[in-house]
């Protein structure tokens, strides 16, 4: 195109033409000023005077693939040309050069704009496809798989529509299990959910998430009964089933090294025993992950996520109550029950909706013992002689509340230092605050009118509760009886204790004591447990080794010949009722808590259960 040259082009052309002379510096310097300006002037009067051409470079750009070049012409005719009809078009050029130039952000921003400026044209839909590809590459899957959503539900163009479908099931497939989770919780279109959700099937089965994967083709079935993909997912999920039918796998987080290996060991032989014996049963093959926790609260929770990602029906352990905290919340994320055998903390089977204390708490201890002896055994009045420790606090206040809450009453409440030897000024202290609460001291006068001393003078409370270690109750209790306190003993696992029992034998008669350790003659499932371990491994088994036992069992109760997935074990687990172990009988609340505390009476220095 021939342009009409401006009167600096016409200065220059005079001066060359005439061959002004440049002799002199001045005139040097003012045919050197008027040819930049007149360079100046064309640039400039190009740039305002073509903005076509500006766009048709910048679309070639787009089509031989220069996104760089591209997106720096296309926002400038953005910014420049604001009234121009062709700025939509180049609204969406700019988004889809800076999708592909790195620009996400920016891209975002465009198509947010043209969204919002022309909300009646049908290209609105490929703005959503751009800002879908934005998201995407700006670590917002979820938030992409939205936006596609949108445009599909706006555009009638077939091509576009399965675009938007390509692009879902290709981001879908690439989706961590978590995110994964979140995508489906999403409410798109049908025919972007069954994708959509196919693929996030087919993700999890390659990562061996194959539990998961089923859920998700069951929703698929469920959903879409009649349609291809409701069809297609029916046949996976029946495929998978067979499967997992055939193989148990199983997670097992024990200390297999370090301070606590011995216990981690036996856990293990429990677990081992009784995978054993349900693969000659059944003829299904059992496959312990094992990992080693090294007791170790850090390393537990690190080998929880690495077992996860090998798809375990179940996650028995780990030991101990400080490991299973960060354990709990891994399993929970996942949806994936983890039961634990020994740990006892009351607030573990709050951490997750499918986390199972097999052991009972403080808290669960003083209640039941609490509740059993005034509604069991009728004792009305108690003392309560405890640790001045967490736990002697935490089982006392247990304990008190279910008396009260029973009909009962607390007489007195005392703590004491573990290893005291003297328990003298306990006692003392509890009768004189006892007797400065009677009005009428009539009853403590001698025949002869001399009035008793307190030591002299003999309580009957219906019941003396002492949660204490064994040391320290070999001393506690015989001084107890030598300051005058009467009342029957009420106790925990150390009055099972056998050289505690040697020792002071005459003052636990017809004591009561709650227990987790199975004790007594006749319990059967103990007995065959005790009978099949000494055969297996040639040693008698320790309590580690009977709790590892009854976690397999009870997670295996849940297995059908069509398998069992954690959802399904999850709702067997929080209805179990009454499930008769090795360790004693077993009944989860609805917070996944063992509510079931053994009790044992001890008469001629026998232990028998009592009965509840």
């Amino acid at each position: 195109m021939v342009t009409r040259p401006s009167w600096l082009g016409f200065t220059w052309v005079r001066l060359w033409r005439f061959r002004v002379p440049f002799s002199k510096p001045y005139q040097a310097a003012a045919f050197v000023l008027v040819t930049i300006l007149m360079l100046g002037s064309v640039a400039t009067a190009q740039e305002k005077i073509l903005p076509r051409a500006l766009y048709r470079r910048a679309q070639n750009a787009l089509l031989i693939g220069d996104f760089h070049t591209a997106y720096r012409d296309f926002g400038t005719y953005v910014k420049e040309y604001e009234a121009s009809p062709a700025r939509g078009a180049a609204l969406l050029g700019a988004a889809k050069a800076a999708v592909y130039s790195g620009h996400s952000a920016q891209a975002i921003k465009y198509c947010e704009y043209y969204i919002a400026a022309y909300p009646d044209r049908p290209a609105r839909a490929m703005a959503y496809l751009y800002m879908g590809h934005a998201q995407a590459a700006h670590q917002q899957p979820k938030t992409a798989i939205h936006t596609y959503a949108r445009g599909f539900e706006i555009t009638r163009d077939r091509g576009l529509r399965f675009t938007f479908q390509t692009v879902v099931e290709r981001l879908a497939g690439k989706l961590d299990s978590e995110t994964a989770g979140e995508v489906v919780s999403l409410n798109l279109p049908p025919e972007l959910a069954a994708r959509a959700w196919a693929t996030v099937a087919e993700g999890l089965v390659a990562s061996g998430q194959r539990y998961r994967a089923m859920q998700y083709y069951a929703r698929i079935s469920e959903r879409y009964p009649d349609d291809a993909a409701g069809i297609a997912a029916r046949v996976r999920q029946r495929e998978l089933e067979k499967i997992l039918a055939e193989t148990v796998r199983m997670g097992l987080l024990v200390p297999l090294t370090g301070s606590l290996a011995s216990y981690g060991k036996e856990i293990l032989r429990g677990v081992e025993l009784a995978a054993k014996l349900y693969t000659d049963s059944t003829g299904r093959s059992v496959n312990l992950l094992i990992e080693d926790t090294e007791g170790n609260a850090v390393i537990a929770t690190r080998a929880c996520q690495e077992l996860l990602q090998r798809d375990p029906l179940a996650v028995i352990g780990p030991l101990t109550s400080n490991s299973a905290v960060g354990c709990a919340a891994a399993t929970a994320a996942r949806g994936v029950p983890l039961v634990l055998p020994a740990a006892t903390d009351a607030g573990l089977s709050s951490l997750g909706d499918a986390v199972y204390c097999m052991s009972p708490s403080v808290r669960t201890y003083g209640q039941t013992l609490g509740r059993y002896a005034v509604e069991g055994l009728g004792l009305c009045s108690h003392l309560v002689v405890a640790p001045n420790d967490e736990y002697g606090y935490e089982i006392a206040a247990a304990y008190r509340e279910a008396v009260e809450a029973s009909g009962g009453t607390i007489w007195h409440e005392t703590f004491y230092e573990p290893g005291t030897t003297d328990f003298g000024p306990h006692m003392r202290a509890f009768k004189s605050s006892f007797l400065d609460t009677l009005t009428d001291t009539a009853w403590f006068y001698a025949p002869d009118s001399t009035l008793y001393e307190d030591e002299e003078i003999t309580l009957y409370p219906d019941a003396v509760f002492t949660p204490g270690y064994s040391d320290d109750l070999a001393l506690l209790l015989p001084q107890i009886r030598f300051y005058k306190i009467a009342g029957r003993f009420l106790g925990t696992d150390s009055f099972a204790d056998e050289e505690l029992r040697s020792r002071i034998g005459i003052q636990l008669e017809e004591s009561v004591f709650g227990s987790v350790h199975p004790l007594g003659e006749g319990l059967l499932p103990w007995e065959q447990f005790s009978s099949r371990y000494t055969r297996a491994y040639g040693t008698s088994p320790g309590r580690m080794a009977a709790l590892g036992y009854d976690a397999f069992r009870l997670v295996s109760g849940v297995l059908t010949e069509k398998g069992a997935t954690p959802n399904d074990l999850s709702a067997y687990l929080r209805n179990l009722v009454g499930f008769e172990g090795a360790t004693g009988q077993l009944t989860f609340g609805s917070r996944g808590s063992n509510l079931s505390v053994p009790v044992y009476y001890i008469r001629d220095r026998q232990i028998a259960p009592a009965l509840r």
